[in-house]
């Protein structure tokens, strides 16, 4: 005796149907279902794909390449501390400390208590700019 087919979930009913072989009728398409999936996929595109192109580089110290990376990141999602930070980092170990503290400057226009940003900033002004004065306040927030 033939095992009964499985019952198709209400979630695959809901968003397409597939059209019988043969029958040369094609599937009905469910716009909003397109439209999600549309948007999940440029969101996913803006705000992960060059960010995570440059963490690799930045890991391998490969700061040049990396800039490039955090530079189109931030041009698609210009409040994303974190890849602000980044490509602050990577000015200063490309020998652009100046470079690297107006761009710490941004982050922290986006989020004034960001920790990473205030730790890497006073990096910079201890090491990169040899104010320990300076570098202190930025610790000390």
């Amino acid at each position: 005796m033939p095992t009964p087919a499985a019952p198709v979930p209400a979630a695959q009913t809901a968003t397409t149907t597939t059209p019988m072989a043969g029958s040369g009728q094609p599937a009905v398409l469910d716009e909003s279902r397109v439209r999600a999936l549309t948007a999940a996929a440029e969101e996913r595109r803006r705000t992960c794909c060059p960010r995570r192109a440059g963490q690799p580089l930045l890991r391998r110290r490969a700061f040049a390449d990396a800039i490039k990376w955090y530079e189109q990141a931030l041009a698609l999602d210009p409040k994303n501390v974190n890849v602000s930070t980044d490509l602050a980092v990577s000015y200063y170990y490309t020998n652009q400390p100046d470079r690297a503290l107006a761009q710490f400057d941004v982050s922290l226009g986006v989020d004034p208590r960001h920790t990473k940003t205030l730790l890497n900033q006073g990096i910079v002004r201890a090491f990169g700019k040899q104010d320990l004065d300076a570098a202190a306040q930025s610790w000390q927030k």
